[in-house]
């Protein structure tokens, strides 16, 4: 969702840009303001969309984790493995 801010940001700063670089004023655009505008709009939805899909990310991963079986861990390791330097030597519990 930081990425869609950063998105949105350029977005917004390339539309300004038409009217900081004269391409536009209170009559209207002319074709390079229109052009610029254009790729600000297409930015501008990108931004849109990878927020959305951040925040439906954001919400999945909160509901797996709310929803996820409270268990107690045990400390005991199925498997292990130890190595001394006269020995590899495989443990496995079941």
């Amino acid at each position: 969702m930081g990425t869609s801010a950063v998105l949105g940001l350029l977005a917004k700063a390339k539309f300004d840009s038409a009217n900081d670089d004269g391409h536009c004023d209170a009559n209207g655009c002319d074709a390079e303001g229109l052009r610029i505008q254009r790729d600000a709009i297409k930015r501008g939805n990108v931004a849109t969309i990878v927020f959305g899909a951040g925040a439906a990310l954001t919400a999945t991963g909160v509901i797996l984790w709310l929803k996820a079986p409270k268990h107690e861990a045990s400390l005991a390791t199925p498997w292990a493995i130890g190595i001394a330097p006269d020995r590899v030597q495989l443990r496995a519990s079941f």
